[in-house]
């Protein structure tokens, strides 16, 4: 999966299959859709729950799932941090954001107002 995230409102759109350059998040802002280099972060959170851990932890201490270090296998990179992270992650691994994609809006559909609900 490849994600970006709104500037302005930090919603996450999966652009794994988009050829645009650019949309409109429903929010109004501009989204540009470019890959981010991926950096290669500390991880200070668990993928699963995002709860924070040790530096050494091979577990989670709250959730008990598997931290995962091997570099071979960190693909998804956060939209806001662009630490690299296992496709299976929840969280990032670094700074904790939970990934939560939506579907990138098309111009064909009419979208509630994030406020009010209205069309």
């Amino acid at each position: 999966m490849r994600l970006v995230a709104c500037g302005e409102c930090h919603t996450q759109f999966d652009v794994t299959h988009l050829t645009l350059d650019r949309f409109d998040c429903r929010c109004g802002a501009t989204v540009e859709n470019v890959r981010p280099t991926g950096i290669d972060a500390e991880v200070r959170r668990c993928r699963s729950c995002g709860a924070s851990v040790t530096a050494n932890a091979e577990a989670c201490d709250y959730c008990g799932s598997a931290i995962i270090r091997d570099d071979n296998t960190l693909s998804l990179l956060c939209p806001e941090c662009y630490a690299r992270n296992d496709e299976q992650s929840r969280f990032c691994a670094a700074c904790g954001v939970a990934f939560r994609p939506e579907p990138v809006p098309s111009a064909s559909e009419e979208l509630p107002c994030v406020k009010c609900e209205c069309p």
